[in-house]
């Protein structure tokens, strides 16, 4: 039923996905003992359901339980508890919160890298997620540091013939439009910071000079 839920959430028909979430969660719920894999997936779609319907604060009520039910039954360490970092992130970052969206995406990058290579595609996923939260709170400089870790990283894929599991080229080719992108950026702050420099430089001799 979850299954059928997230299917539902997919083909973006929100109402019959709830109803499917919720009628699994309760039937979950009834049972005797609890079956965690399955009450934690529900868990989830219900949260990335809300998300979808722009309800943030469910959709982080929603993910807090997956990661409460991740932990008991496995550690805090689990990759399931950074994937669902990882939807905290997105669902953080529509909110606005930079501060919180950064912090679960580094949870998210720090338990993936426990378990997985470090050109997985969720690695430097979770890397691009950094640098647009670092590029929409105007930080550049970490922002080009996330995308250029990510680019190493697709980079260092592609060298390994594993094309078929980068994501296509839209994902590389927009980490390289955004990459060039800041550097425009910085190089036409620093171009406006020597002409303004140069400009109150000119004045300042000007105003000394003998009338």
């Amino acid at each position: 039923m979850s299954l059928l839920a997230l299917s539902y959430l997919k083909l973006g028909q929100h109402d019959e996905s709830d109803k499917l979430c919720n009628e699994a969660l309760a039937l979950i719920e009834t049972t005797v003992e609890k079956e965690h894999i399955l009450y934690a997936q529900g868990l989830k779609i219900l949260g990335d359901l809300r998300q979808e319907q722009g309800d943030y604060s469910k959709a982080l009520d929603a993910y807090e339980k997956v990661i409460q039910v991740s932990v008991i039954w496995h550690d805090s360490k689990h990759l399931g508890v950074g994937d669902t970092c990882n939807a905290v992130g997105n669902a953080c970052f529509k909110k606005g919160d930079f501060k919180e969206t950064e912090e679960s995406f580094m949870e998210a990058l720090h338990i993936e890298r426990l378990w997985l290579d470090d050109d997985n595609v969720s690695i430097y996923t979770t890397l691009n997620n950094l640098g647009h939260m670092h590029y929409k709170n105007k930080d550049l400089d970490q922002a080009l540091k996330s995308y250029t870790e990510s680019l190493y990283l697709q980079m260092k894929r592609l060298s390994g013939r594993q094309y078929d599991q980068l994501m296509g080229p839209d994902l590389l080719s927009t980490t390289c439009e955004v990459i060039a992108e800041i550097h425009i950026i910085q190089r036409n702050e620093r171009f406006f910071q020597c002409s303004w420099e140069s400009c109150r430089n000119t004045l300042q001799h000007c105003s000394c000079a003998p009338g």
